[in-house]
C-alpha cells in the first residue's frame, strides 16, 4: 500500500482508528469472521498430535499478527488448543485491552509488524487475518516474518486484493474524483513479494465475498466501527448534504433484493519460509 503520509503519523493514525473502534468491533465484525473461520481452515495439521520435522511439541510458539479483539487467536485456540505459546500482537493497544477483557488464553504485545519485537528463528506458525495490508511495505513485513521463522516455518494470512469495495470507490466516483477508498496489492503483486522474500506457496485462493446491508450507512457503519474506515491517501474534508445526498443515491444504484452490497476481494494464502 502507497501513502504520502509520513510513516510515524500512519501509524500512529492506523492505531487510533482502530483503538477508537475497539469496543464496537465485534458487534460489526461480520465480514471480518467470516474470513477468519474461512482462513483457519489452511492452517497446518503438523502442529497436532502428528510426527513432523519440526519439533512441534510443548514449546511451540505462534504468533498471532493483527490480533485485533481476538477472533483469530481463538481460532488458533480451538484448532490447536492450549499447548502452542501464543503471542497476540497488533499495533493498537486499546484493541489489545480488549482482547484480555475478553479472557483470551494468550498473551500480548503492542508492536508494530515491521519491526517485530521478536527473535530471529523463534516462530513456528504465524496468523495473520485482514491486516498485512495495512502495512506501508509488504516487502519488509514478508522479511521480518522471514526472520522471525524457523526453517520450514509457516506463514498463514489473509489480505484485501485491488478491487475491494468497488461499489463505495464507483459510488464517489460519481461525487467526486478524490480517493474515498484505499488502494491494494494484486494477487500476482503479492506473489512475487512472496516469492522474493524466500517463501514457497503451499496454498493459495482468492474469492469475492460480498456483504450485505440495509443501508448505505450501514455499510459504511461496517468499516468505522471496526476502525477500518482510514482512507490513507485521502484528506479530510467537508461532507455537505448535497454530496452525501449524491453519494447515497450512486450507492443505491447497486442494491440487489438482498440490500446494499459491500464486495471485497480476498486473498487466502499459507506460506513456508524456504
Amino acid at each position: 500500500m502507497t501513502t504520502q503520509l509520513d510513516k510515524r503519523l500512519y501509524k500512529t493514525s492506523v492505531a487510533r482508528h482502530f483503538g477508537r473502534a475497539a469496543t464496537t468491533y465485534n458487534d460489526y465484525a461480520g465480514f471480518q469472521l467470516r474470513v477468519v473461520d474461512e482462513l483457519a481452515e489452511l492452517l497446518p495439521s503438523a502442529f497436532l498430535q502428528e510426527p513432523s520435522s519440526l519439533d512441534r511439541s510443548t514449546s511451540s510458539v505462534f504468533v498471532d499478527l493483527g490480533a485485533g479483539t481476538g477472533s483469530s487467536s481463538k481460532a488458533l485456540r480451538k484448532k490447536y488448543g492450549s499447548q502452542p505459546h501464543l503471542l497476540s500482537l497488533d499495533i493498537s493497544v486499546d484493541m489489545l485491552k480488549q482482547l484480555k477483557f475478553d479472557g483470551v488464553n494468550t498473551n500480548v504485545c503492542c508492536a508494530d509488524f515491521e519491526q517485530l519485537p521478536i527473535k530471529s528463528s523463534s516462530i513456528d506458525l504465524f496468523f495473520s487475518s485482514l491486516a498485512i495490508q495495512w502495512c506501508l511495505s509488504l516487502d519488509t513485513l514478508l522479511s521480518e516474518v522471514n526472520r522471525a521463522l524457523v526453517p520450514d516455518g509457516e506463514f498463514v494470512f489473509s489480505t484485501l486484493l485491488n478491487g475491494s469495495m468497488f461499489e463505495l470507490e464507483q459510488a464517489w466516483n460519481q461525487v467526486d474524483r478524490r480517493s474515498h477508498v484505499n488502494h491494494y496489492l494484486s494477487e500476482a503483486q503479492i506473489l512475487e513479494k512472496i516469492k522474493t522474500n524466500n517463501f514457497e506457496v503451499v496454498c493459495c485462493e482468492s474469492k469475492i465475498i460480498t456483504m450485505t446491508f440495509p443501508s448505505v450507512k450501514s455499510a459504511l457503519y461496517s468499516l468505522k466501527k471496526i476502525g477500518a474506515s482510514l482512507v490513507v491517501e485521502g484528506q479530510k474534508e467537508f461532507m455537505s448534504k448535497s454530496k452525501w445526498k449524491q453519494f447515497v443515491g450512486a450507492y443505491e444504484e447497486y442494491k440487489t433484493h438482498q440490500g446494499i452490497p459491500l464486495s471485497y476481494q480476498v486473498m487466502f494464502s499459507r506460506i513456508r519460509k524456504k
